[in-house]
């Protein structure tokens, strides 16, 4: 058997991401069977091993990137979930030992009936206990919710940014395109002195006319 510590270690990953696998739905259900709690430690037998390993190994190659935002929430989100999964162990054993204790109540109550009050005052207290524990998980479950939004809400802030990028840079070729259509066309100098060559060179009807009737004397 192997901590999720040790199991984390060896795949690669962190404890709390470990945590959150075995803690999320339909693979919590299909690993459970495989996890055994050694005081507050849950350790993983080896066909647990098995299929959690083949589980990371078909998300990995899908990861991306994260800004460090959603990366600082997401671990904080890996936290709760850890210590949501220590909250159900303890609340775990306390159930099992407040079984034991009804168990030992009945067995008083043929003997001694001050026993008996002593044992009723100390489930009491464990049932007292338990139902901190309760209220505990469901704050933490709140808190987990309010993360969700969090991390929903910085999402939506990173593809309205790339939208916004994107359509800066659209616009910014469209300018440079624009510009370039409306430039005026430069001429070689060595076309443009024969240009001028060719005009004075052409022949004119009106000014020749013109020419020679001013050479005429009347």
């Amino acid at each position: 058997m192997k901590t999720i510590k040790n199991l984390a270690d060896e795949i690669g990953v962190t404890k709390q991401a470990v945590f959150k696998k075995i803690k999320t739905e339909p693979f919590k259900t299909k690993i459970s069977k495989y996890l055994h709690s050694i005081g507050n430690v849950i350790n993983i037998d080896e066909e647990g091993e098995i299929l959690i390993k083949e589980a990371f190994e078909k998300t990995v190659s899908k990861r991306i990137s994260q800004p460090p935002k959603i990366k600082k929430i997401e671990n904080e989100y890996n936290e709760y979930i850890e210590k949501i999964a220590l909250l159900e162990e303890e609340i775990k054993n306390l159930e099992t030992h407040i079984k034991f204790l009804e168990k030992k109540l009945e067995e008083k109550t043929k003997t001694s009936e001050t026993e008996t009050n002593e044992s009723k005052e100390i489930l009491n207290i464990l049932k007292i206990q338990l139902e901190t524990k309760d209220r505990q998980i469901e704050e933490k479950d709140r808190q987990i919710e309010a993360k969700d939004k969090q991390i929903d809400s910085v999402q939506d802030q990173a593809k309205d940014t790339i939208v916004a990028v994107l359509l800066s840079q659209q616009q910014n070729m469209q300018n440079q395109a624009a510009q370039k259509s409306s430039a005026p066309l430069v001429l070689p100098k060595k076309e443009l002195i024969g240009y001028k060559e060719s005009s004075e060179t052409t022949s004119n009807p009106k000014m020749d006319w013109l020419k020679n009737l001013s050479k005429k004397k009347f």
